[in-house]
Order: structure tokens, then sequence, then C-alpha cells
């Protein structure tokens, strides 16, 4: 009976530290600064080519749509690979009668309809009243009312956006040069404070020296003058 309370009372023992709660660790040192890791490159890339984003609303059925698609491969003719066209079919009904499939005389085997143009048209660029139209970067221009636009204007206005590659590559060299000429400017206000600094040790030395002078017996000594002169 003994040997079993003093197990009963090991086996309690046990349990009682094997369930000791230990809290969890709290840093109290206050958090150490870090470095700013930032930085600035006066070394810019050169400027990127800038390439123009047409966007050509466009349906099976509209009657002037491939006036439009002429209008946009010219011009895709002119700008080369800086000109990227992209043809959209919206599935919208209110546009169906320019957007639906080909039923007469033929039914068309092909659906270009799709929910992404869709929401294209309704999110980001607006959605059109008639076809063909189209938007240039998904940009409104100054003199447009909304960001889609008549095809009769996409040249002119593709035409716009591609000027910004100059436009853009000034501001890279300009700010190149900038940044030059305040290393310049630098490296010479450094050259500047090092002569005034000298310049102030050479007058420190006059003074000091002026205020010696030899007594009688021919010991240097120091006159309190020394200690009056005025830098300016």
């Amino acid at each position: 009976m003994k040997k079993l309370q003093l197990i009963v009372w090991c086996i309690a023992a046990l349990l009682f530290c094997g369930c000791e709660e230990e809290s969890p660790f709290i840093d109290y040192n206050p958090p150490k600064i870090l470095f700013d890791t930032t930085y600035i490159d006066n070394n810019l890339p050169p400027a990127q080519r800038k390439i123009t984003l047409l966007e050509d609303v466009s349906g099976v059925k509209c009657p002037n749509c491939p006036d439009a698609t002429k209008i946009a491969l010219a011009t895709k003719n002119e700008l080369q690979e800086r000109l990227h066209i992209v043809v959209i079919h919206p599935n919208i009904p209110a546009l169906g009668s320019f957007v639906d499939p080909v039923t007469t005389p033929f039914v068309s085997k092909q659906d270009f309809r799709t929910d992404a143009g869709k929401a294209i048209c309704e999110q980001i660029i607006g959605t059109p009243n008639s076809l063909p139209r189209g938007c240039v970067d998904r940009v409104k221009f100054n003199d447009q009312i909304a960001i889609l636009t008549d095809r009769t204007v996409w040249n002119s206005k593709i035409k716009e956006r591609d000027v910004l590659k100059t436009e853009i590559e000034k501001l890279a060299t300009d700010y190149n040069n900038l940044s030059q000429e305040k290393t310049t400017l630098a490296n010479t206000n450094k050259g500047l404070q090092a002569k005034v600094d000298l310049a102030a040790q050479l007058k420190f030395s006059d003074a000091m020296l002026s205020g010696y002078k030899l007594n009688k017996k021919g010991v240097k000594s120091f006159e309190e003058k020394a200690k009056k002169v005025k830098f300016k």
C-alpha cells in the first residue's frame, strides 16, 4: 500500500512539474535605428522607347470598321514597333447590331465577342454608342470629351503620344547634365573651402607671431595684443 501511495505521489509530482506555464519572451530593449538604405543614382539609364497602344473597338457587322482598320494599319506602317494595336469586340448587348456573329447570308463560325472586352469598355475606356471607336494609350486628350475617339483622329493622336519619347529623353538628358553640374559645383566648393581654411590659418599664424618680441635679455615674450586680434 505504501508503495502504491509513493507511486501516486511521484506521478502527481511529475504532472505538476510538466504543466508549468512559461511566459512568452518579451524583448524590452529599445529598437535599433537602422541606417537609411535609400540612395539616388545620378547615372540614369537611357529612356526606354515609347510604345503607343491603340485599342480599336470593332465588330464584324460594323460597316465603317474596315476603314478604321486601314487607318490603324497605315499608322502602324509609319511607326512600326512603336505602335501596338489591339482589336476589341465587346460582348455588349447594346452593340449587338455591330458585334453579334453574322447569320445571313451565311452563319459565321467564329464569335469574337469577349467578356474581357466588355469589362474594358464598361470599367475603363467607356461604352461607345456606335462603332468603330478607339482610344490611344487610354488617355483623354484636352480637345476630346471622352477617352474613346473617332477613327479620323487616330493618326494624329497616336503621333502626339509618340512624340513623348523625345520629351522623355530630353528630360533624362537635362537631369544628367544638372547632376554633373551639381557634382562639379560641390567639388569647386570643397576646393574654395580648403583655400579659405588655409588663409584663416595663415592669418592666425601671422597674428600669433606678431605678438612675440625680444626683451632686454634676448628672451622671447608674448604680448597680450595677439589675444586681441580680430579676424574678419
